[in-house]
């Protein structure tokens, strides 16, 4: 399901009165954040400080458990920016079976509103629920246990490169995971994201020699799932 955004503004206390937010990505300076338990979807931009709450949406009334998750981008056709979301069934008393098909990414054509796949490299026999996706430098980006790929060329599974694998920042002592690659920046110094004990922090890797500095932020527990790089614009999301 596609929604375009024709609501009114409303004020940024508003926004953060509720602490369960994802933010589900960033586009053109605007944020779409999502509360899945109400649910409630807003957008903002934090650099003037405008927000606006998307038209309300009913999850469908089916006998299974339901999960939901949201995508977020712009539409250069009808200059739109649209946000999907995806609902996933779990029907009750239902045994989990394993699939011989091999694993695809699901790719959303905003302008057609039409699905394609996108296969993902040779990683073996692996657990889709161990992947996450991303984006950098406006390619996908995924991260498999330690190891981060990158795609050269959007759809075309020879393209994926790995960029690195992290596994020599762990320690035995300190189990972590890396969660996300949140920033590569021109000189090959890259950002991310790892869970330490149910708390996130800051790493910044130096992909040419290998060297990294690990960093932390205030009120980690109040927005543990808040972290996303965001460029300043002054576009508003009150269209």
């Amino acid at each position: 399901m596609a929604t375009n955004i024709t609501q009114h503004e409303f004020s940024s206390k508003d926004v953060f009165r509720h602490k369960i937010h994802d933010i589900v990505g960033s586009c053109d300076g605007i944020l779409c954040l999502a509360n899945y338990y109400k649910p409630l979807i807003v957008l903002c931009n934090p650099s003037i400080r405008k927000f606006k709450e998307l038209s309300p949406f009913d999850n469908p009334r089916v006998d299974s458990q339901l999960n939901m998750t949201c995508g977020f981008g712009y539409d250069h056709v009808s200059h739109n920016y649209k946000v999907v979301v995806v609902y996933n069934f779990t029907v009750k008393g239902q045994l989990k079976g394993r699939n011989s098909d091999p694993p695809f990414i699901v790719s959303f054509d905003l302008d057609k509103e039409s699905y394609q796949k996108v296969f993902l490299p040779d990683l073996g026999e692996i657990d889709v629920f161990d992947l996450t996706l991303g984006v950098l430098r406006d390619c996908l980006c995924l991260i498999h246990d330690d190891d981060v790929w990158f795609m050269r060329e959007y759809g075309i599974k020879e393209s994926w490169i790995k960029l690195f694998d992290l596994s020599y920042l762990q320690d035995s002592t300190k189990p972590s995971t890396l969660t996300k690659v949140l920033y590569l920046f021109e000189d090959d110094n890259v950002l991310l994201e790892f869970i330490y004990f149910e708390k996130k922090k800051l790493i910044l890797y130096n992909s040419k020699n290998g060297s990294f500095k690990k960093g932390s932020f205030k009120n980690a527990a109040m927005f543990q799932n808040t972290l996303e790089v965001c460029v300043e614009s002054l576009i508003s999301p009150c269209f």
